[in-house]
């Protein structure tokens, strides 16, 4: 009698845990020290060969900052690899890139918008979006910013010919970052 619908999201229980600190301060430090600068040179290289070879070899074991950057990102994602939500308001977003952003102050009262949650990127399989036929979003994380006055709702504001009208909701400042 009733069809399904091919784009029905599966329905999941969110469970809110605070994280430890511990745990993501030393997933970032062993991200730091799981790398190496140095290494011998071949044996059978001439002395000149030799440093080349060396030189090249610390070039190429230099992360860039993106990749380190990323490296974190999945490194802190490890503590919890379930996490499909990252809330901490005021906090500080984990990162994937080094795109500089400008988030732009409260519409409202002016002023500054702080961090409040992340997306990660471990929601879109819990989601099966990929099952749907139809072309299914992609990124790393998403990133949602908001006023840090929390500005009250619902308010009046008087437009500039005089009508008012109601306010019932703020809006966020979203970002996200593509995968890399």
């Amino acid at each position: 009698m009733f069809s399904t619908n091919p784009f029905l999201l599966p329905e999941f229980a969110l469970v809110s845990e605070a994280a430890a600190e511990s745990d993501i301060v030393n997933s970032h430090t062993q991200s730091d020290d799981d790398s190496s600068d140095t290494e011998a040179p071949a044996q059978t290289l001439t002395s000149v060969d030799s440093a080349e070879f060396a030189a090249l070899e610390t070039i190429s074991r230099k992360e860039t900052k993106e990749e380190l950057i990323f490296s974190q990102f999945r490194q802190v994602m490890k503590v919890e690899p379930d996490q499909v939500i990252r809330f901490q308001r005021g906090g500080e977003p984990f990162w994937v890139s080094t795109t500089q952003r400008t988030i732009p102050s409260c519409e409202v009262c002016g002023g500054k918008r702080i961090f409040e949650f992340q997306i990660t990127p471990q929601i879109l399989s819990h989601l099966k979006l990929d099952c749907v036929k139809e072309p299914s979003p992609d990124f790393a994380t998403v990133y949602v910013f908001t006023c840090e006055n929390s500005c009250s709702l619902p308010r009046t504001v008087q437009a500039a010919d005089g009508r008012t009208r109601t306010i019932e909701y703020q809006e966020e400042f979203v970002a996200y970052d593509p995968v890399p």
